[in-house]
Formats: structure tokens, sequence, C-alpha cells
């Protein structure tokens, strides 16, 4: 089953690279999914609390019911080209995913953790500041070249 949860003070516009944002939504959701067997349940769910007049802090959840990751695993999940071993459910990932999304996260001045129980499943937490619009978030050089290049 997948669930979808975004309470109405959740909406709004997002400042940030909308290309990466989805990186990262798509790397999280894929491996919920690679990783949890049926009947398992894979959500999603949005949710926004005031920082201020100008700013809300937008947090994301991506919850699953399947394999888990390893209390040993944790704090390396991570490490560029860290990957556990999963040959139990056939799937073999490069190492490189969670880095990345960790990387667009931090260029984003956001912060992600995550929750997991062996056999039980994982939540991976996400906090992205949102703010209102016309207001800008400098972004590092290199998320900015990769904007210029695709405009022409």
């Amino acid at each position: 089953a997948y669930i979808f949860d975004a309470p109405d003070r959740a909406d709004g516009q997002y400042v940030g690279d909308v290309v990466k944002l989805k990186e990262i939504l798509f790397a999280l959701l894929d491996n919920a999914v690679k990783y949890t067997e049926a009947p398992g349940t894979v959500s999603l769910s949005l949710d926004a609390e005031p920082v201020d007049d100008t700013t809300r802090m937008v947090t994301m959840q991506i919850k699953d019911t399947g394999i888990g990751i390893s209390e040993e695993f944790l704090p390396k999940i991570f490490d560029l080209f860290s990957k556990e071993d999963n040959t139990s459910t056939g799937s073999a990932g490069s190492g490189i995913g969670l880095a990345i999304v960790k990387k667009i996260i931090d260029d984003h001045k956001g912060r992600i953790w995550v929750d997991s129980t062996e056999g039980e499943g994982t939540t991976f937490h996400i906090n992205l500041l949102r703010y209102k619009e016309g207001m800008q978030l400098t972004l590092p050089d290199n998320q900015m070249k990769s904007k210029s290049r695709k405009k022409k």
C-alpha cells in the first residue's frame, strides 16, 4: 500500500532546486519500495510549521515496513559508496544514492536523519525551510551552474 498525507498547512511555494528536490523524493521512495515486500506499506507525509513571519519548517517523512537497516550500519548510511549487505532481497545498489540525497539536503540548508529497526522498517525524516514567495535561497555555486546549463 502507498499512502500520501499532506495537510493544508504544508501547501505553498518551496524555494530551491526543484529537480534536486524531486531527486531526493525519488531516491528515498525507490529505496522504500525496493526493500518492502507485499503486503508492506510505504508512506510519504508532509507537514509545515511556522518558524517566523516569512519561514516555515517543512517536515517530510518517508516510512516503510520493509527489511530495515541494521544498527551497526546506520552511522554509515550517508557515506559515499557505503552499502549494507542485502543479498537476501536480491537488491544491490551502488552506495551513492543516500550520499547524494544528504548532499542535496545539506545544500538546501536542511537536515536528514533516519530511524530504523531490522525486520520492522525504516523512516527517513527531512526538514527543509520554506520561504515566502519572492525570497531567495542561495545555493552553492555548483547548483547554480547546473541550473544555468539547463536553460541553454
